[in-house]
């Protein structure tokens, strides 16, 4: 063994106490568990396998969960390593670095795990934190034996890798979720009609996530003159001043458009989705919902969405799925995984030092969104220009956050931080201005036009300045009213429907054009919510 008074070679490392190690694997194993505690801490939807919402599990998506701890844990490795050949400044600096890194996160882990799981109250949080701040103090006393502590307790627990490599290889993909769905017994058959509708009424439900309908609308019910696209859709359509979306969310408010009932949705413990209405709570697709509604009347379905997993809650009655998934924010690959969870993390704990180590995160991330926005706009576009019998859900990602459009609309400055102010709001509602024209010139160019356009919301701008100071009730009230424009075909002129109108509504209403080709005379006020 080398001793104490050799120079510092890749024999030592310098926050373990000379002689203590028989191997460098040690090194590496402990070096790759602080990198876990590192990325642990803010890849909660990592950890936890059950949560389908959040991501689409595959075996490649744990390879690049895996592959950013093993990357950070090399990067760690490496760093003190490097650090250890700068002489006793580098070798102080190095147990620093390491007691600071592994005891602050170790402490949030437990914290956030302990707390999660309510057996932490508030003040044992607190209690960690003295603990924390009362072993960084014994670092500088006794520093040798706090570092030995901690090495030894990371080889301690080092087993847990093991147990999360087993739990995430054995979450369920969307796969196997649908095929629950189908064994599950309270899961009825969804027959489809014998035939296509040959030459029926198509129908197109865009819904604009987050659009707001006070940013949008003026007190008299008139499109405000920075949205020229809208105002000409308006022009030529029926205008709701007083529509609702039933929930103040995307999770409560689609489920309950799409099942015509207001109720409650979220995420069974085995990836399944349940909804509750009233007093029964069963999985989704026990509901009758639009898809099965209008695959029954022979209607091909489609839905283009992001954020919610559509693929999982319409099973067989959506024909054509695509589904995008707001947080995988640099694409499929487990590289590509790998790197926006060390992005993600390096935001998280360099940004507060200064903005410039949070760039290339919303770099990553900007181009994301902007793609994701493009690529449900094209799919709309091509259902749009396609004069065929089906039922069309658009679920657009914008203007909903990240605010990273300018005033104008166009393409964002990818190296500018999103806001949540009202100023950036407006940028994501121009460029959604600009999306609505796009869309209403596709539908209005059928040449045999059979398609009704509906174009709405499924809540308000939630972090809108207006609303502070209002009681919970009455920010409900603000967050529900969205805009609601319905066009049929070769309709000139503007009509204003000033009554309440549910969202929950609108299946039935829409199901009625469908049948008949008519929209009711009378429009049906809002539902009292249960």
């Amino acid at each position: 063994m080398p001793s104490k008074n050799m120079p510092c070679s890749l024999t030592r490392i310098p926050w373990i106490p000379d002689g203590s190690w028989r191997s460098e694997g040690q090194r590496v194993l402990v070096a790759v568990f602080t990198a876990f505690l590192f990325l642990r801490s803010t890849a909660g939807s990592y950890w936890d396998v059950n949560n389908r919402f959040y991501l689409h599990w595959r075996t490649l998506d744990t390879l690049g969960v895996f592959g950013a701890i093993l990357f950070m844990g090399l990067a760690f490795w490496v760093a003190w390593h490097a650090l250890a050949r700068l002489g006793r400044f580098g070798r102080w600096t190095a147990n620093a670095a390491f007691a600071v890194i592994l005891l602050q996160y170790a402490r949030v882990n437990l914290a956030e795990s302990l707390l999660n799981a309510g057996m932490l109250a508030p003040w044992g949080v607190w209690m960690l934190r003295l603990a924390h701040l009362v072993l960084l103090a014994g670092f500088f006393v006794a520093r040798r034996h706090v570092v030995a502590g901690l090495r030894n307790g990371c080889l301690l627990f080092s087993p847990i890798l093991l147990v999360y490599a087993w739990t995430l290889l054995n979450g369920m993909s969307y796969e196997q979720v649908a095929r629950n769905r189908h064994a599950h017994s309270e899961w009825p058959p969804r027959p489809a009609a014998a035939g296509r509708v040959a030459a029926g009424r198509g129908i197109m439900l865009v819904i604009f996530d987050e659009w707001s309908y006070a940013r949008t609308f003026d007190e008299d019910g008139r499109v405000r003159p920075e949205f020229p696209e809208l105002a000409r859709a308006a022009a030529n359509a029926i205008v709701f001043t007083r529509a609702k979306a039933p929930g103040m969310l995307t999770m409560e408010s689609v489920p309950q458009i799409l099942t015509g009932k207001h109720g409650g949705a979220g995420i069974a413990s085995d990836g399944l989705m349940w909804f509750q209405a009233g007093a029964e709570k069963h999985p989704f697709a026990t509901y009758d919902n639009l898809f099965g509604d209008f695959r029954q009347r022979g209607y091909q379905t489609a839905i283009v969405g992001c954020y919610l997993p559509y693929a999982d809650l319409l099973g067989d009655d959506a024909d054509i799925c695509v589904s995008y998934d707001l947080y995988r924010v640099m694409g499929p690959s487990p590289f590509a995984l790998a790197a926006n969870a060390i992005a993600e993390n390096l935001r998280i704990r360099l940004g507060f030092i200064h903005e410039a180590f949070a760039w290339p995160f919303y770099l990553a991330q900007h181009r994301y969104h902007v793609r994701m926005a493009e690529t449900i706009h094209a799919k709309t576009l091509d259902l749009a220009r396609t004069p065929e019998s089906r039922f069309v859900m658009i679920h657009q990602s914008v203007p909903h956050m990240p605010f990273i459009f300018d005033r104008d609309g166009a393409r964002p400055n990818l190296h500018r931080r999103p806001a949540l102010n009202l100023e950036d709001y407006y940028g994501n509602l121009r460029y959604t201005d600009r999306l609505i024209g796009e869309i209403f010139d596709a539908v209005e160019a059928q040449e045999d036009r059979r398609q009704l356009l509906v174009l709405t919301s499924d809540h308000g701008f939630r972090y809108d300045p207006m609303w502070k100071g209002l009681s919970d009730e009455q920010e409900r009230e603000k967050r529900r009213h969205v805009p609601m424009l319905v066009i049929p075909p070769h309709r000139r002129g503007s009509m204003t429907i000033d009554v309440p109108f549910d969202l929950t509504n609108l299946g039935s209403v829409l199901t009625e054009w469908a049948d008949s080709g008519e929209l009711p005379d009378e429009w049906q006020g809002a539902k009292d919510a249960p």
